[in-house]
């Protein structure tokens, strides 16, 4: 900010830790020695050395409660065989008073084929609006896992995935979209949607009254 220079009365350029005269380069503040100002405004003063502090202190907040998490942090990882056997995780939606948007993705789902057996690969993109809980991730991972023996058609699987993770979370809003790698030259994506408020963008629809999925519900 230009401050009246104290000896020429001419305004005066901020400078780190002192102020400089732009016409008689007369300077004030801390730092200022004859040699700067010889040196005139372009001097810079040298940045102290940043002082060693303490570690940084881990702090979990005490609403956000993590010891019910068994997945996180688990010493062995064991891979469940199916969605059946799966555990999704929840934890405190640290601020529920917001609607903000989270996002999951990965591109290393895989199924099978119910007819042939041959395996399909598709990436994945989990969004949605928190309510009062959010999907622990590493239980994600292991539940979208467990679908690789799982024979069933790309439509079934995305909508399957929607209803486990709205029975689990319970939130706002949830997309899913599947992008699933070609076949015979054709490429799917399958875009599964939950909402409260029964609105989906672009047009209005009545709620969807069909009962959610659940992890016990068979492929």
């Amino acid at each position: 900010m230009a401050k009246p220079c104290p000896k020429c009365g001419s305004a005066c350029s901020s400078r780190p830790t002192a102020v400089w005269c732009t016409v008689c380069s007369y300077g004030v503040g801390a730092n200022i020695t004859p040699e700067a100002h010889a040196a005139g405004p372009d001097f810079l003063p040298p940045m102290p050395e940043p002082e060693l502090g303490a570690p940084i202190d881990v702090r979990v907040d005490a609403k956000d409660l993590v010891e019910h998490l068994s997945t996180l942090g688990a010493k062995e990882t064991v891979y469940p065989g199916s969605p059946e056997n799966a555990i999704l995780e929840v934890f405190a939606n640290p601020k529920p008073e917001r609607r903000y948007k989270i996002q999951h993705h990965t591109d290393e789902f895989t199924s099978l084929c119910p007819k042939t057996g041959q395996p399909d690969f598709a990436t994945i993109l989990i969004e949605y609006i928190a309510s009062e809980t959010c999907v622990e991730s590493k239980s994600l991972k292991l539940y979208l896992f467990s679908f690789r023996n799982q024979g069933a058609f790309m439509e079934r699987l995305c909508n399957r995935i929607l209803d486990d993770l709205v029975t689990c979370c319970k939130p706002i809003w949830m997309e899913i979209t599947m992008s699933f790698g070609a076949r015979g030259g054709i490429k799917t994506v399958v875009k599964a949607e939950h909402s409260d408020a029964g609105r989906v963008v672009g047009f209005e629809h009545e709620p969807d009254k069909s009962p959610a999925g659940s992890l016990s519900q068979v492929i």
